[in-house]
């Protein structure tokens, strides 16, 4: 496993030189914390959602494929949105339309279904968010 790299029930060893070190990078952590995670979660997640979509979208001639798309995350009035998709005006029905035959892996439906398997891992993505965030504001 890699630096960065955090299931649910590792531990981080974060080695330090002082308590001074660990007591500045935790007031660093604290300053930036909800937003920063929140904003690195929903980047993960997209990630993990469009990763996938990209396999499963059928392909003609490319384009639709080609027309993948990941907005930087926002926060507004508390909440936080991230758009993510395709540009292309007939993604809707290319994705709606369970009765047309796609060759597999590819096949209907080429976002909604990732996006349904990544959903029992966002609590995984937010706590690998805050363990990588923490680690670089203690290690300094």
């Amino acid at each position: 496993m890699e630096a960065g790299d955090y299931a649910m029930s590792d531990r981080v060893v974060i080695p330090l030189k002082s308590t001074k070190q660990l007591m500045d990078g935790l007031k660093r952590f604290q300053k930036s914390f909800p937003e920063e995670i929140a904003k690195a979660t929903a980047r993960c997640v997209a990630y993990d959602i469009i990763k996938p979509s990209v396999r499963e979208c059928p392909v003609k001639t490319g384009v639709l494929r080609a027309s993948v798309f990941i907005d930087d995350p926002v926060v507004r009035d508390g909440n936080l949105s991230i758009g993510f998709g395709y540009t292309r005006y007939y993604s809707v029905y290319v994705h709606e339309n369970l009765d047309s035959y796609h060759k597999p892996p590819t096949k209907a439906k080429f976002l909604e279904d990732p996006m349904m398997r990544a959903v029992p891992n966002i609590a995984n993505s937010i706590m690998k968010e805050t363990l990588r965030i923490v680690e670089r504001e203690v290690s300094g």
